[in-house]
């Protein structure tokens, strides 16, 4: 089995904030067949469907949904986890390091 790659689920929640792969890609700085690759690369690794897709734009499906729901707190905890490993080490060594 393929290992997750954050990077992917980071796309999904931009796809999901902004409702719009389109949108979501100018976000992100990349093409929409990028992100649109890299959603259909997060489906294949996790074995479901993320998003339901129609002329009309993309949906998140159930799955979508709670995946949403849980990495928008993953996203909050790593980064929350970057500013102890910046105070431990800060402290380890008597300075700051700049963020």
């Amino acid at each position: 089995m393929e290992p997750l790659d954050l990077r992917l689920v980071w796309a999904l929640l931009a796809v999901a904030e902004e409702q719009s792969i389109t949108r979501a890609a100018a976000r992100l700085y990349v093409s929409q067949q990028t992100l649109s690759a890299q959603i259909q690369r997060l489906e294949r690794v996790l074995g479901v469907e993320l998003l339901s897709r129609s002329p009309r734009g993309v949906t998140l499906t159930a799955a979508g949904r709670e995946l949403v729901a849980y990495g928008s707190g993953l996203s909050t905890e790593l980064d929350e986890l970057v500013v102890r490993l910046r105070a431990v080490a800060a402290a380890e060594e008597g300075t700051m390091l700049p963020a």
